[in-house]
């Protein structure tokens, strides 16, 4: 298959599976309710961080089985196929029996819960196989067969999901989950260039796996805290009741992320470039940092505002048992533009080898939101609180990730300051912006969160007030042309970071 065709299957089925995500969130929350949902997000927390049991040798493999291919080394191939292979899947297999075991103590007393992490430890097995055998797939460079059996996976997921949450509950939503992945694992297995014959627990290639990968690794954890560590001690400190009703305000922040994270994938390959390019010239290198910082600090605003105005008819019309999830859904939703703003300095810092100052950053963000979260639950916090708390922290990463690189990159204390702060006047008129709209759609129409006229009045209000916004964004950041030349690039898009 020619390679402009594998990209678009890989993308397409990417964006397929976004999508159908979407639908089977929906359609899940429906069946299940705040309950069973909390139950549900609840393992999936746990497990996102078990994958990590793998020490960094699952990134070590991502890293240097290319390697080793363009080498055209097939002995130090087979090697890290093998002794990665069995030192992720070994050091996972004991991490999901400990689950399995956990579960059937039934440690909380709630026996649904006791069977739903057991489940949860066949989720961390399947999973962290069919990751690994992506990594594998990938470095062979066959993304037309990632794209085909990601599609198959969307798929089978969907259905087994839906129908098991709709006619078993919240163990058949989970097991149906499960069936879906093993699947999807079998077919990894039969159609996988690499064949792993037997078990090769070696210590020496297994530690150098483990050298190559734990900073990849340690950056995905500190940035995984930063995102779930208020989830977390929602998890820790509430029912499963109040868990699910979280969960809709992380969904909605992750909708929201997935925009910057998309573009992303972009700024990635494009700011290694420049940095190659530059040869240390900072001028150079000044339109690449600034210009994708801006364009979100411009745009996220607007998006989050509609957001907020539109998330109380939606939730009400499509899952209306979670709507006193609302107030923390729509802080999630303004915080999630701190998602977006770093960006490209995060990039920048990780083409730099300072992993270690983006890692800190991420750290910093989530002890703030930890803190936060901590102090909240001992006075009585609302949901909404909580969600303020970790909007905190990552308003800290990115601002702390943002100031570390722009004195690098302006002409000076009053440059850097002047372009620090107007990332800020967006964000802080769209707060503006969204009480005027209140009052301004109020002379028109009765105040009425829940009427789908009353959002919509208030989203065109808030469209005209924020219309400045975007006229000197476009200005100061020529987008419409940005867009029109990434519309003809050609170069394919990948990932910030090696893996997720």
């Amino acid at each position: 298959m020619p390679a402009v065709t594998a990209v678009a299957v890989t993308v397409g089925s990417s964006y397929f599976a976004m999508l159908v995500g979407v639908v089977q969130s929906i359609l899940v929350m429906r069946y299940l309710g705040p309950t069973f949902q909390g139950v549900r997000r609840i393992v999936d927390l746990i497990t996102k961080y078990a994958f990590n049991v793998h020490l960094g040798i699952l990134h070590g493999v991502s890293k240097q089985l290319p390697i080793h291919l363009g080498e055209h080394d097939a002995e130090k191939v087979q090697d890290v196929e093998e002794v990665g292979f069995s030192w992720v899947m070994g050091l996972t297999l004991v991490a999901s029996l400990v689950m399995v075991g956990v579960g059937l103590m039934n440690p909380t007393g709630q026996k649904t819960t006791g069977i739903a992490i057991a489940i949860g430890g066949g989720w961390l097995l399947t999973q962290q196989a069919i990751n690994l055998y992506r990594i594998i797939i990938r470095a062979w460079g066959n993304f037309a067969l990632l794209g085909v059996i990601g599609g198959v996976q969307t798929v089978l997921t969907f259905t087994g999901t839906v129908y098991g949450a709709r006619h078993h509950g919240v163990l058949g939503a989970m097991a149906g989950s499960l069936l879906a992945w093993m699947a999807t694992l079998g077919l990894f297995m039969a159609y996988s260039p690499a064949r792993v014959t037997r078990p090769r627990f070696d210590v020496r290639i297994g530690l150098s796996l483990a050298r190559a990968g734990v900073p990849i690794a340690a950056y995905i954890l500190a940035d995984t805290l930063l995102r779930t560590v208020d989830a977390t001690i929602v998890a820790g400190y509430y029912r499963a009741y109040q868990m699910g009703l979280y969960s809709l305000p992380l969904q909605i922040a992750g909708y929201l992320y997935a925009i910057p994270e998309s573009a992303g994938f972009v700024i990635w390959p494009r700011i290694l470039e420049a940095y190659g390019a530059a040869a240390g010239d900072a001028r150079a290198m000044r339109r690449q940092i600034l210009l994708p910082t801006l364009v979100a600090a411009y745009l996220m605003p607007v998006l989050a505002g509609l957001a907020y105005i539109m998330l109380p008819p939606l939730v009400l019309a499509v899952v209306p048992k979670f709507q006193e999830a609302i107030p923390a859904g729509q802080v999630l939703a303004l915080a999630s533009v701190f998602l977006a703003l770093p960006m490209a300095s995060n990039s920048l810092l990780i083409a730099l080898d300072r992993n270690v100052t983006v890692i800190a950053t991420k750290l910093l963000g989530a002890a703030v939101s930890a803190l936060g979260c901590l102090w909240l639950v001992h006075h009585s916090g609302s949901l909404a609180q909580l969600a303020g708390a970790a909007g905190m922290g990552y308003a800290v990463a990115a601002l702390v990730s943002v100031a570390v690189v722009l004195p690098h990159y302006t002409a000076g204390r009053l440059d850097t300051l002047t372009v620090f702060l107007g990332m800020l006047v967006p964000f802080g008129w769209s707060a503006v912006a969204l009480a005027l709209s209140s009052l301004l759609a109020g002379a028109v129409l009765a105040s009425d969160p829940a009427s789908w006229a009353w959002a919509l009045c208030r989203a065109l209000v808030f469209g005209l007030l924020m219309l400045p916004v975007l006229v000197i964004g476009n200005r100061q950041t020529n987008l419409a042309r940005e867009l029109a030349l990434l519309r003809r690039a050609t170069t394919p898009a990948k990932e910030v970071m090696p893996d997720e």
